[in-house]
């Protein structure tokens, strides 16, 4: 029944003209909503964040997929992005992957950006936790340039972070000592990386 009057309503807003406008308040929402949750993600709160979500996972769904055929792809990208933490907790991680795949495919998404940089890391991140090593590495890899190149310490350190614990997980214990210690040490003016 919620189905057939979904599918009713959702026919009338076309009619009326007022689809696009009611879908982008919608992903905005759920964008809203996503990014709210993120840093609750980890920590005391964790619990109640992820239920949030998981209630609430329908819609993130579906903004998804109307920001990967029409909204904006900067958008697609934080709201993948934020979700990355939920959809590992939750067991969604082939989904977010291929969710995350989708959107930085997006000809607008193609931005050296500090919202595809992001995007990069959480793609890395799900890829990783599948085991999937070498997509992770050249996900990471790039994230880590557009973090250089936006000039975003935050961002470059979490790549080199996740870098290292990769190269861990692969049995290369010096070179991912030498990863962490690059997150922790800044670099004097003139030196080369």
């Amino acid at each position: 029944m919620l189905e057939t009057i979904r599918e009713y309503a959702l026919g009338r807003l076309v009619e009326a003209g007022e689809s696009d406008r009611f879908h982008r308040r919608h992903a905005d929402r759920c964008l809203t909503l996503a990014e709210q949750a993120e840093p609750g993600l980890i920590g005391p709160h964790q619990g109640a964040w992820l239920d949030r979500l998981e209630a609430d996972h329908d819609n993130q769904r579906a903004a998804l997929s109307w920001l990967a055929r029409c909204g904006p792809a900067d958008h697609g990208l934080r709201l993948g992005a934020a979700l990355r933490r939920f959809w590992r907790a939750r067991g969604y991680m082939m989904e977010g992957s291929e969710r995350m795949a989708a959107l930085l495919s997006l000809p607008g998404a193609q931005g050296r950006t500090t919202s595809r940089a992001k995007a990069l890391h959480a793609a890395g991140w799900l890829a990783r936790e599948q085991g999937d090593y070498g997509e992770a590495r050249a996900l990471f890899e790039e994230s880590l340039e557009i973090y250089r190149e936006t000039d975003d310490p935050r961002g470059i350190g979490w790549a080199l972070v996740d870098l290292g614990f990769l190269t861990r997980y692969q049995g290369a214990y010096a070179a991912a000592r030498s990863l962490f210690v690059k997150r922790w040490k800044k670099p004097a003016r003139g030196d080369v990386e």
